[in-house]
């Protein structure tokens, strides 16, 4: 005897793919509108957001005289067995500048400078709490609320490889992009000058310093010297002696390379503690963005149809499971029956949407 062709679950007890099948031609009209309707939110909202403009630049930090002159001396000093010479540190490095853009010392000046770019058909002047129209019920809470907006649309990138920062800003004004990213080379800039020009200052205290402390012990390793010829005259047929000469000699050959060294550095500092030379060196300046960044609407339309499409699936099943009184099998007979509805409202594709007759 014959049976029909029907099946309700799988073999491990979950819904077949005829049931499935027959669910998702049974509410094809719901699987269609949900991505149909999260597409066209995604893209009304993107077309309706304003348009925004990005101005990049790139520059080298010129590496650091003190961090050289520093390392000659540590070199020189462990000869001598003298270890309180100051570390060279990360300053002026790319990584240094990356973290820099995003301080608040630097945000916070940004946000307060004041800009005067063209904007909607006028001419707009003021911070940057002025052009985000920033709300709250203080200048300084306001101000903290255009630093944390600054820093989102502040971007650094570092290219290892050739030391190269790469800094870029994003507003709704080209103009503005720019003037704020001119203004943050100049604030890092001015930042650099004075940190370079301080610390040239210190090392230049140290080094003065120590060059008397090196002045007085190469002395004392000279008059050793002279004691030891005058007590001596005739050291040089005994090989005691003359062994004692040669390491007197020596240390007086180290003494003198040391107070040279830190002559040359100290004279250097005092050189560095005075020079306004730029420190930055700009690869790419900022250039006014001619077109406005990219909506990615594609992806967007993409994401919104996949995401779509999932939440109407998993409408289907949830109306399917609520109609459903009771336990009842799925027919081949209806798969085929809602598959020929299908093929007949596939003919007019506005129908899967629900628009116009059978």
């Amino acid at each position: 005897m014959a049976h029909p062709v029907t099946s309700d679950t799988t073999n491990a007890g979950g819904p077949s793919v005829l049931r499935v099948a027959t669910t998702l031609l049974r509410f094809r009209r719901l699987v269609f509108i949900a991505p149909t309707i999260t597409a066209l939110t995604a893209l009304l909202v993107t077309l309706l957001l304003s348009r925004h403009y990005t101005a990049t630049a790139s520059f080298v930090p010129q590496s650091s005289a003190n961090a050289s002159r520093l390392s000659a001396l540590a070199g020189l000093s462990a000869q001598l067995g003298l270890g309180n010479l100051p570390q060279a540190s990360a300053f002026g490095s790319p990584d240094f500048y990356k973290e820099l853009f995003q301080t608040d010392e630097i945000l916070r000046a940004l946000v307060d400078t004041r800009y005067s770019v063209p904007w909607q058909g006028s001419q707009f002047e003021g911070p940057l709490t002025a052009f985000w129209r920033t709300e709250g019920p203080t200048p300084e809470y306001r101000r903290d609320q255009a630093v944390r907006r600054l820093r989102g649309y502040m971007n650094t990138a570092v290219d290892p490889r050739i030391q190269l920062v790469t800094l870029s800003v994003t507003t709704r004004s080209p103009e503005l992009s720019t003037a704020v990213v001119e203004r943050a080379l100049a604030l890092v800039s001015q930042f650099n000058q004075e940190q370079r020009q301080s610390q040239s200052a210190q090392e230049r205290a140290f080094l003065g310093a120590r060059l008397a402390e090196a002045r007085r012990e190469l002395s004392e390793a000279e008059d050793s010297v002279a004691r030891f010829m005058e007590r001596n005259r005739d050291f040089r047929n005994s090989p005691p002696l003359l062994f004692q000469y040669d390491r007197l000699q020596r240390e007086v050959t180290l003494r003198q390379a040391l107070y040279t060294t830190l002559a040359q550095n100290h004279e250097q500092s005092r050189i560095e503690e005075v020079r306004d030379t730029p420190v930055l060196t700009v690869v790419e300046p900022p250039r006014l963005p001619v077109r406005p960044d990219s909506r990615h609407l594609a992806l967007k339309l993409l994401l919104a149809l996949v995401a779509g499409a999932m939440l109407g699936v998993l409408a289907a099943f949830a109306r399917d499971a609520f109609l459903r009184q009771a336990p009842e099998e799925e027919g081949l007979s209806d798969f085929e029956r809602h598959l020929a509805e299908f093929k007949h409202e596939a003919r007019r594709p506005w129908r899967l949407l629900g628009i116009g007759g059978a």
